[in-house]
């Protein structure tokens, strides 16, 4: 290789790797500002606190959109170490009963700001819908699985009964409303939490 195309191609390796550092630095200060609770972010905001000129936002990327759906795509990477359920589908009921409720906890506390900001974005930018869709997918399949042996014991009609219960009782809105509007510890939620499940998955229940 010629000593000119060996400067071409370091020169198309540093304008590549500019682009990548710089479009992260774009992802990182949206997904920064979001977590700080911040609903109205511009794009001047974003790029000021990425330390990058305005114009720059659509030279990285091709609409807002695009942006919206990279952040959330790193959003959902970052966040997944705090969806895994600590011995997943093993244990006594009142075990994974405790693993289910610390894992709803880890998330929601970590996840709080973006996902509130998320909720109310959600009905006017189609990459956060699709993201939040996502999530409750996720931790609603989640839910059945580590569950399954004591859906398998229930009929249909109650496996849907108490699947979709649990659903509604573990979920980001509820454990919002314990925490931010009744003004409980998260000590508090988990207990009530769990008891909660504890009856709903009990044979007295079903």
């Amino acid at each position: 290789m010629s000593s000119a195309q060996t400067d071409h191609s370091s020169s198309v390796d540093g304008r590549n790797l500019r682009r990548q550092r710089n479009r992260q630095a774009i992802v990182n200060a949206l997904l920064e500002l979001y977590e700080e609770g911040r609903i109205d972010v511009s794009a001047a905001l974003i790029v000021q606190r990425a330390g990058l000129s305005e114009r720059s936002l659509f030279r990285y990327f091709d609409d807002l959109n695009d942006l919206y759906q990279t952040a959330c795509d790193t959003h959902f990477e970052r966040m997944s170490k705090y969806a895994v359920i600590d011995a997943y589908t093993r244990g006594s009921l009142t075990e994974k009963i405790e693993h289910f409720v610390e894992q709803r906890a880890r998330v929601f506390i970590a996840t709080r700001n973006i996902a509130i900001v998320a909720r109310i974005h959600s009905r006017n930018i189609a990459p956060v819908h699709e993201q939040l869709q996502r999530g409750r997918a996720l931790l609603r399949e989640q839910s059945l699985v580590h569950f399954q042996s004591e859906f398998a014991e229930m009929d249909r009609t109650q496996r849907l009964a108490v699947s979709a219960a649990v659903d509604v009782l573990v979920s980001f809105e509820s454990f919002e409303l314990l925490r931010h509007d009744q003004g409980l510890t998260v000590d508090e939620i988990k207990s009530i939490l769990s008891l909660s499940l504890s009856k709903l998955f009990s044979k007295e229940y079903s």
